[in-house]
């Protein structure tokens, strides 16, 4: 096997690349990533590592190398001394960090390969990159409980710590082919919010439209998106209008944008992408100055209402707000990274503090459901358990 890295998605072939993931997500695919490349987000040096064996591309992966806050999920006492800190020494606690995918919150990770042989190669690649860029720290985001069981031993093997990341959210639509019929799953108090929620949209007069053609709404989607970020308690990559420009050109046949309107003014606007059979509601821009009562929760409903109208399974809608979220059945999934310091010595005293720098994020659960969730298919909602890191 030989490995070949290179520094924009311009200099492969879609097919090539797109060959390795096939059948898996389409935040794999050649055409998202180069969104995320033409994005520039957070102003991100990229490089994307393929395996070949023999002339057979057999894995492919991302390395996003960005300086950033170490304690972007830190909690309590790791995150209140870290602001006050920052207040005269600003670089406190930040650092240059390769990470293993992009800096997009898609709770899904980057790592592609049809060959267990290649997987060492791309860890190895990245390592390499993040050397080549200055950067001690090498990040691999985001697994599910499933890519855990696959890709953890091999990364426990080459001394990553596996730490938590923020938990995603699931709807299951179960074959529901109406939102009523959706309902009748849940306890009354459950229903009756949520028709409330939709009462309320009516009432305020919020009209709901799909635009598949969108790029020229990128400014719009981002001073709306913007004033979401600035109400959340960490951040991590932040969207910039080329991104959504690209995404429009790139994935126009795969991602659309919900247009929400009170009196002809867009008061909130939601990017998702399909993707097989689930749905994503990737980002979501809400206009705080103007925001009509149970906004959120009108963009909810009309998120999950698109999903069961057009068929999906599952409909995935991030991470964050999740009490909101659980309101409509959205059940909590365990998502993992992996982190390494390059310096040995150094790898071994984050083993004692990844879990203050990673820490496990508490919800409070709600009993929404009058019986458990019925499934679209046979697969249970995923969960595992996230260890200390070994020294």
């Amino acid at each position: 096997m030989h490995t070949k890295v290179v520094r924009s998605l311009s200099e492969i072939e879609p097919e090539c690349w797109d060959q390795v993931s096939q059948g898996d997500t389409n935040l794999k695919s050649w055409a998202f990533l180069r969104a995320v490349e033409e994005g520039s987000i957070n102003q991100a040096r990229c490089s994307y590592i393929q395996v070949f064996s023999g002339s057979d591309c057999v894995g492919t992966s991302v390395c996003s190398v960005v300086r950033t806050s170490l304690v972007v999920l830190a909690q309590g006492f790791v995150q209140k001394p870290t602001k006050r800190i920052r207040t005269v020494a600003p670089g406190f606690l930040t650092a240059n960090v390769a990470v293993g995918g992009t800096l997009v919150s898609s709770c899904t990770n980057s790592l592609s390969y049809l060959e267990n042989d290649a997987l060492p190669l791309l860890i190895y690649e990245t390592e390499k990159e993040a050397r080549a860029e200055g950067a001690g720290f090498v990040l691999f985001k985001d697994f599910t409980p499933d890519d855990v069981r696959r890709h953890g031993p091999v990364f426990a093997s080459l001394g990553y710590h596996q730490v938590a990341s923020l938990p995603g959210t699931v709807v299951e639509v179960g074959g529901a082919s109406s939102m009523d019929e959706l309902l009748m799953r849940f306890r009354t108090r459950y229903r009756w919010l949520i028709r409330n929620d939709k009462m309320k949209a009516q009432q305020a007069g919020l009209e709901v439209r799909d635009e598949r053609i969108y790029g020229n709404r990128a400014d719009d989607f981002i001073r709306l998106y913007h004033q979401v970020l600035e109400r959340a308690p960490s951040q991590f990559g932040i969207l910039t209008p080329a991104f959504v420009v690209a995404m429009a050109r790139h994935m126009g046949d795969a991602s659309l944008m919900k247009i929400f309107t009170v009196d002809d003014e867009v008061v909130a606007i939601a990017l998702l992408v399909e993707d097989g059979d689930v749905l994503r509601a990737l980002y979501l821009g809400m206009d705080y100055t103007h925001r009509l009562d149970g906004l959120y929760f009108g963009c909810l409903y009309h998120t999950v209402l698109h999903g069961i109208e057009h068929g999906y399974s599952r409909i995935d809608l991030g991470q964050k707000s999740y009490e909101a979220k659980a309101r409509y059945g959205a059940q909590r999934w365990p998502v993992a990274m992996y982190v390494q310091h390059l310096q040995p010595t150094l790898n071994k005293v984050l083993a004692h503090v990844a879990s203050q720098l990673f820490p496990p994020i508490d919800v409070i659960e709600r009993r929404v459901f009058r019986a458990p969730p019925q499934k679209g298919d046979s697969r249970p909602l995923p969960t595992f358990h996230v260890a200390p890191a070994e020294s």
